[in-house]
């Protein structure tokens, strides 16, 4: 009796391990919910509506930073929203104490957009703060996540590590 039990115990336990990890909870297989994220960021990425939330920074020469408040990238048609951290060292005249040249509104400009290999997809274009302009340049992956990188002539360059807010 006890020998039945276990072995169907230990089936049942067997049976529902494998539907768990073959289904997600809203009845899409892995396959299929990588299909829909995938689909998700390539239509955002074409439409030019996507929003990155970082959540560490790499400053060049410095450790990486693990940033706790919600530090966004946001694009809307040619409007730029960033509102990213910066840590990092200056090269030439800018404002006393260093400002905010990662936080601004802006249109973009130079912007383009080439799928690279395995659903890769890397955007680049310009904006300006009033201050200077930078170069961004970010690669977005099929699964969501990004990498962030900003180029500046009067500072030294920044890159961030997030996800991509699907809606």
């Amino acid at each position: 009796m006890i020998k039945e039990y276990l072995k169907y115990f230990a089936i049942s336990s067997l049976l529902l391990f494998i539907q768990t990890s073959c289904s997600t909870s809203d009845g899409l297989s892995k396959s299929e919910r990588r299909a829909l994220i995938a689909s998700r960021v390539a239509n955002s990425i074409s439409d030019r509506h996507f929003t990155i939330d970082v959540n560490t920074a790499n400053p060049v020469a410095f450790p990486t930073v693990i940033l706790q408040s919600p530090f966004s990238l946001t694009l809307n048609g040619d409007t730029l929203v960033s509102y990213l951290p910066y840590f990092g060292t200056s090269y030439f005249a800018v404002p006393y104490g260093g400002g905010n040249p990662l936080n601004f509104t802006s249109t973009i400009s130079n912007y383009e957009t080439t799928l690279l290999k395995r659903g890769e997809h890397l955007i680049r274009f310009s904006a300006r703060n009033g201050e200077e302009i930078f170069n961004f340049s970010i690669n977005i992956f099929d699964n969501g996540r990004a990498s962030i990188f900003v180029l500046s002539r009067n500072r030294s360059d920044i890159s961030f590590n997030g996800e991509m807010k699907m809606e």
